[in-house]
């Protein structure tokens, strides 16, 4: 059901869609050239028609987008934080640190190359049906998603 619900979005290689059960995953991929919003993923989660009763739940979103990172000064006192502009999108993402700290400080040092390729977990996508169907995609407040990065390389 998931499977084919995240098959049928238009942006999403049909033939790329693998379900793993016993590990409960699906990893899907963008069609060459296109990228996936997250409200598009959250429709097509919530297309599966899921209910409370099934015990399912999203544990977590994990990404990987290639674009520019930026660093965006913030006003206030406030460290300046870094942004990840999807390429070809208006899609956006401010990096966040996970248990490894070190990434995020690389990612800053590195600032001014080329594209980088960043890998991460989107923040506050782990809950369970319906609560995390019957709400917008995180954030939902209209700010970008927080991304925890896992692991960047620069370059395509």
């Amino acid at each position: 059901m998931a499977r084919d619900a995240i098959a049928r979005l238009y942006d999403v290689e049909k033939n790329r869609v693998a379900l793993e059960i016993d590990k409960g995953t699906i990893t899907f991929s963008a069609k060459r050239g296109n990228s996936i919003e997250l409200n598009k993923i959250h429709e097509s989660i919530k297309a599966t028609r899921l209910s409370g009763n099934t015990g399912m739940r999203v544990n977590a979103l994990e990404i990987t987008a290639v674009g520019k990172v930026v660093v965006v000064e913030a006003q206030g006192e406030k460290p300046p934080t870094l942004r990840l502009k999807v390429n070809g999108t208006l899609q956006e993402f401010v990096l966040g640190e996970g248990a490894n700290n070190k990434l995020l400080q690389q990612l800053r040092e590195a600032v001014g190359a080329s594209d980088f390729t960043v890998t991460g977990r989107v923040d506050g996508w782990n809950s369970h049906f319906p609560p995390f169907l019957n709400s917008p995609p995180p954030p939902g407040n209209g700010d970008p998603p927080l991304l925890i990065v896992t692991e960047f390389k620069k370059g395509k």
